[in-house]
């Protein structure tokens, strides 16, 4: 159970670090696949098939990278945190005896 509860939440850090940078790298890869201007100072028109998409991407970006300067550091912490957590079960696992952990297991 704490070996499970412990993987999703080392998946949960690493979404948490991922998903606003994945925002502004498809806004990126969008802009740059539609030779279309990108920068966090303006909204410039981004046309492909009829529909002007400058604004979504400028939102895309911007909202990503803000983002992301609060959920790195965010995650970087709660990884450090979780470390500390799986060293102290760690050691905790360490110093019950072999006849509890099989019966536990």
């Amino acid at each position: 159970m704490a070996r499970r509860l412990m993987i999703w939440t080392l998946v949960a850090i690493v979404l948490l670090a991922a998903l606003p940078m994945l925002s502004l790298v498809l806004s990126v890869a969008f802009a740059s696949g539609f030779d279309c201007t990108l920068n966090e100072g303006d909204i410039h028109p981004c046309v492909v098939l009829g529909l002007d998409f400058g604004q979504l991407l400028y939102i895309m970006s911007l909202g990503g990278f803000i983002t992301a300067m609060v959920a790195v550091p965010l995650a970087a912490l709660l990884l450090v945190v979780w470390l500390i957590v799986l060293i102290v079960l760690l050691l905790l696992r360490r110093r019950r005896p072999a006849a509890a952990r099989r019966v536990s297991e």
